[in-house]
């Protein structure tokens, strides 16, 4: 993959420890929400003047330019070319339902698949209140065909706080994917940092890709990233000290440089590491799609 100029490689993992062996670490997570029928909420929306129509498969290739929109979708999020819609149509039986407003605008869809007893949601997207309301009564009219409803979250978060009785849905938050940094320069290079930097020396250690490994000289200022690697050992004076594992996670907003220091996964001066943890997107990445 460094070859060939791969930024970013995303796996499922057979076995964590074995994949962190290969610099790998666990950046995704995806939270499973189960509610019997009985338990549905009541929802009447106010606006009835959109339409939901449902669709089969056929109904991924409309949805593409909305999902790409999304913020969700880009925190850690698929590009989805042709060929993975068409690889997902042949993997998957799945219905779509699409909210378009009274323009016939894509507000929201929800993908879904009709199982034996259970209506589970694969994926529900809305970008307006009214689109919400409207998908999640196209849910609740299912109550009497379903004993359960499910849905995968593509992230950690739940729907507690929008239930009267929080009791009623069982969550279960379950690790999903890992990550790796391949091309730290050209990673670096293109992140979406918060703030400017001051001059930071990171000496990060990568067993793996010796091309990362070494102390990096980052600086960002007026939005311009600078990264040099002024040595190629981890001897020299650095800052902040760790792994291509924990410099993935904390870019990726799973978990802060602050909580690493504090449980001893990276070392150095913590002026430096609240300093570069301030300027790292602090949003928890959200990815839907397996393979």
């Amino acid at each position: 993959m460094a070859a060939n100029h791969v930024t970013l490689s995303y796996l499922a993992p057979f076995a964590y420890g074995y994949y962190r062996r290969f610099g790998y670490e666990h950046v995704f997570d995806h939270a499973h929400q189960v509610m019997a029928a009985p338990d549905l909420p009541r929802v009447k929306p106010t606006d009835w003047s959109g339409t939901i129509t449902r669709y089969g498969n056929d109904g991924l290739a409309q949805i593409n330019d909305f999902y790409a929109r999304q913020p969700q979708n880009q925190r850690g999020g698929l590009i989805r070319p042709a060929w993975w819609q068409h690889y997902l149509t042949l993997k998957h039986h799945w219905s779509v339902a699409i909210y378009r407003n009274a323009a016939a605008n894509i507000e929201g869809y929800l993908i879904y698949e009709r199982q034996a007893t259970n209506f589970a949601i694969q994926e529900w997207v809305t970008s307006t209140p009214t689109a919400f309301e409207r998908l999640a009564n196209f849910i609740t009219k299912h109550g009497t065909t379903f004993e359960t409803f499910s849905y995968d979250s593509p992230s950690a978060t739940n729907g507690l706080d929008l239930l009267a009785d929080p009791y009623r849905l069982k969550v279960t938050v379950q690790p999903y994917m890992m990550a790796r940094i391949v091309d730290l320069y050209d990673f670096i290079k293109r992140y979406p940092f918060l703030t400017d930097i001051q001059p930071i020396r990171l000496a990060v250690s990568d067993a793996t890709l010796p091309a990362n490994q070494g102390i990096w000289s980052l600086m960002r200022h007026n939005g311009q990233v600078t990264l040099n690697r002024v040595s190629d050992q981890l001897t020299g004076p650095a800052d902040i000290q760790l792994t291509i594992q924990q410099l993935t996670t904390a870019c990726f907003g799973t978990q802060s440089l602050a909580r690493a220091y504090q449980h001893g996964l990276i070392t150095g001066d913590v002026n430096a590491i609240n300093r570069l943890d301030t300027s790292l997107v602090k949003e928890r990445p959200a990815l839907i799609d397996y393979f």
